[in-house]
């Protein structure tokens, strides 16, 4: 608990009492009975109000400590959330990326954003207390005391109470803080000053009460709305508006004809209108607003209960926010002539406003923050008014003010030095992962949890429920993008277990569409694609596609049910605004590269199909061959049986914490508050540019001259025809996916040609058992983690000519397309004997 401006609280009361006998005294001598600002003056008045003072700066404290606590646990979570980062200097990827290569890199300044995350989250928490002002921009400083995190708040601005005569306790602003009213604020309500002088001139109201008002309602915003739907310089709500405007007909109700703008807490906090409504409705011309509000004013300031009261400026302005209807009923429960606002004000509370008609729906809660609202409500227009020339709307009644900080101390169990753990483990799988990615990831990955009580998961590890679906689909997404291959097939959607399905509530709907970006000219080419989830809630994220590709339609929606086996899935072309296919019998969607383009297809249920063709005629394309099994939009069906090669080069992660911090959760339809452990998420790209090692003892040989040593009688038969045999021996590599094996006439330099891409998942094992086919690749395992692999090439096919010398080359590629050093061999092809 904060414990400023309670230290040596007993010796301060002591003094307290000392000075109190002698004041009250002084005080007793000096009024001699005479009333003042019509309260007669009584013996312990100054002492309550000190009280009262020191009661309502503990209340004050205490909240803006709950607030400092609250603000602390939910911005170490959203801080982790955003991998520690304030910009996205390299990019998002569903999660914030740390680079993008070796050398551009983005590493945390997770403190410039926890601090920038503590003050907006503070800002939200405090402005929800409304008996005073609290401050929310304070001085940050971070300390870390072993597992210990302190956060220290400190201001130089002060809360000011005013200690009144009735023994009331008001905030007060100083003359110096009301004075400071925004330079684009003044700018804003002095373009109007002539106006403001006709106003007050016609309707015998001063022009500062005026820009007084005015200041507090709209700071001058021209097109202002309140979350009520009031409008304009002056703030009027439809009701009073109509008869205060000629063009009543043109006033309308803003929460009908305009669209809510929401907060963090789905709270409306303003409306935004189109430019008709802005144009025709009264309330947003500041001239017509102004007089307005100078009638309305001047009608308040002549009512009869209102003519001979002392503090009538305070009391209309209370009238204009809170109703003039109870302010009237407040000023005649004192049963006094001239009640001063602060007696009244004391009146204006919860049980006092659900006495009137426009209050009784609300809340408890809702009624004591209008309360408290009306009473902060004139302290400012009074230093408004003020700062504006006018007198001091209080100076009669106040007795002195009562002054304290707001600082704050708060901590919780985090160490938040773990970014730095994490920031050396990227720095390490960026430097050191440049072969075989994934495989060295993984390896660092796990000798940093052996290290550490942080243990670091993959993105399916670290999502569950409706996120998972998401950022599983997006993984899934990206990779596809970044594999290559032609006329092969990449699953996007991911895999869930019954358990997970359960967890999975509501529809998911995505949109993919392409962005306009300018691309460096020294930069790969690339599409770039935003992909946003709308529902359950908003993610955007951002990627790019290498080569010369499209999406064919351009935008896509679907969804996900509870029932991963149900789901649906929607082509939908923006431009046309044509619906291409739904379907609600599928499991799952692939991206395919077919003739070097890529679109989403799903496969089907073919009898599910059938049912439909049955049905309605025409309308499915589908295939008679049974293993066409899969559909693209334009309900095209094909067999695609082969997987596209992934460069996975994005890896998305999160550190699991030990430390456990607050959170909401939803469970059977119930918001539940539970500890978790804090996670911090983000990505890292990691290229594998190193090529793979050449092969080695590259042969290559008329299949006659070996056929006794590898093959049976039967394929001497086969394979005596010009056919030419290739073998090399190559060391295991991991990452390795196919060799390229290619030719050309020694003496015509360019005219290579490519044989084949032989895949080496793809490769058979040799044995003497088998009769060996042409254009298949074969490997024997030999020692020292090393494979001979042989190929049988049909000569004749490529015209190979008899007496001519041919040059043959193999060259090894890994998944990220790196080719290996070319390894050539001479052939010379004479006719056989």
């Amino acid at each position: 608990m904060n414990k400023k401006a309670q230290i040596f609280v007993p010796l301060a009361l002591i003094f307290t009492a000392i000075a109190l006998f002698t004041i009250i005294n002084g005080a007793q001598y000096k009024y001699q009975g005479k009333k003042i600002g019509g309260i007669e003056p009584t013996i312990g008045m100054h002492a309550s109000a000190i009280v009262k003072a020191y009661q309502e700066q503990e209340e004050v404290l205490l909240y803006l400590d709950n607030a400092a606590k609250l603000s602390l646990h939910k911005s170490l979570i959203e801080t982790a959330e955003k991998g520690g980062l304030t910009s996205l200097k390299c990019g998002n990827s569903g999660y914030n990326l740390w680079n993008t290569n070796k050398t551009k890199t983005c590493f945390p300044k997770y403190e410039e954003t926890f601090k920038e995350s503590f003050t907006k989250t503070l800002t939200e928490e405090v402005s929800d207390y409304n008996k005073v002002s609290i401050y929310s921009g304070h001085e940050l400083a971070i300390n870390q005391n072993d597992e210990e995190l302190e956060v220290v708040g400190e201001t130089n601005e002060k809360i000011t109470l005013a200690l009144t005569i009735g023994g009331y306790v008001i905030e007060r602003q100083t003359q110096e803080v009301s004075a400071e009213i925004p330079v684009d604020v003044a700018n804003r309500i002095n373009q109007y000053h002539e106006t403001f002088e006709r106003a007050s001139h016609l309707y015998k109201v001063e022009d500062a009460f005026l820009k007084a008002i005015i200041t507090q309602e709209s700071g001058g915003e021209r097109y202002a709305i309140s979350p009520t739907g009031c409008a304009g310089l002056a703030q009027f709500c439809h009701s009073t508006a109509k008869d205060y405007f000629k063009e009543s007909n043109n006033l309308v109700i803003v929460g009908r004809v305009c669209v809510p703008k929401k907060n963090s807490k789905g709270q409306t906090y303003t409306y935004t209108c189109d430019s008709d409504t802005l144009r025709k409705d009264p309330r947003f011309n500041p001239e017509k607003s102004i007089f307005a509000q100078a009638e309305y004013l001047a009608n308040i300031i002549n009512y009869r209960w209102m003519r001979d009261l002392t503090d009538y400026y305070a009391f209309t302005a209370a009238a204009y926010n809170g109703g003039p209807n109870v302010i009237k009923k407040a000023i005649k429960s004192m049963g006094k002539k001239d009640p001063s606002w602060e007696e009244v004000a004391a009146q204006i509370n919860k049980e006092f406003l659900k006495k009137f008609s426009n209050y009784k729906s609300w809340s408890d809660d809702q009624r004591e923050r209008k309360a408290n609202e009306i009473k902060n409500y004139v302290n400012k227009v009074s230093a408004y008014y003020n700062a504006w020339g006018g007198a001091d709307m209080f100076a009669p009644s106040i007795i002195g003010t009562f002054e304290f900080g707001q600082n704050f101390r708060t901590n919780t169990n985090y160490n938040i030095s773990i970014y730095e753990e994490l920031k050396k483990f990227a720095e390490e799988a960026i430097k050191d992962c440049d072969d075989n990615v994934a495989d060295c990831l993984e390896k660092k990955r796990k000798e940093f949890n052996e290290k550490n009580e942080t243990e670091i998961l993959y993105l399916s590890a670290c999502e569950e429920g409706h996120d998972k679906v998401y950022y599983d689909f997006l993984e899934n997404l990206q990779d596809c993008a970044y594999a290559w291959g032609n006329n092969c097939k990449c699953k996007v959607t991911g895999e869930y277990t019954e358990n997970d399905t359960k967890k999975l509530k509501g529809n998911y709907k995505l949109t993919f569409k392409e962005q306009n970006k300018i691309m460096s000219i020294t930069s790969e080419p690339q599409l770039f694609f935003s992909i946003n989830l709308t529902q359950p809630k908003e993610i955007i994220s951002e990627f790019g596609i290498k080569d010369t590709t499209f999406w064919m339609p351009t935008i896509y929606k679907f969804r996900y049910n509870n029932n991963l086996e149900n789901e649906q899935l929607v082509f939908h072309d923006s431009l046309s605004g044509k619906t291409y296919f739904m379907s609600s019998d599928f499991k799952n969607i692939f991206m395919i590269r077919k003739d070097d383009k890529f679109s989403l297809w799903i496969d089907y249920d073919k009898e599910f199909i059938q049912q439909v063709i049955e049905s309605v005629k025409g309308i499915f394309n589908i295939a008679e061959d049974e293993h066409k099994n899969l559909m693209n939009p334009l309900k095209e069906t094909a067999y695609i049986p082969n997987n596209c090669t992934l460069a996975k080069q994005t890896f998305r992660v999160c550190a699991k914490t030990k430390y456990k911090l607050p959170v909401i959760k939803e469970r059977n339809n119930r918001k539940t508050l539970v500890y978790e452990e804090s996670k911090i998420k983000f990505a890292l790209t990691l290229i594998d540019d190193t090529a793979p090692p050449a092969v080695n003892d590259l042969k290559v040989e008329r299949v006659e001259n070996i056929i006794g040593t590898i093959l049976d009688q039967t394929a001497i038969g086969m394979l005596f025809n010009d056919d030419i045999f290739i073998s090399w021996e190559h060391e295991e590599v991991e990452d390795l996916v196919l060799y390229e094996v290619s030719f050309e006439d020694e003496l015509l330099p360019l005219s290579k040609q490519t044989i084949d891409e032989f895949y080496k998942d793809k490769a058979k094992p040799l044995s003497e058992q088998i009769e060996k086919e042409k254009n298949t690749l074969y490997y024997e395992e030999l020692p020292n983690n090393s494979r001979k692999y042989s190929i049988i090439i049909d000569s004749t096919k490529w015209n190979i000519q008899n007496k001519k010398g041919y040059v043959f080359t193999i060259v090894g590629v890994d998944n990220f397309q790196n080719k290996g050093p070319e390894v050539t061999v001479h052939l010379l092809a004479e006719e056989n004997t």
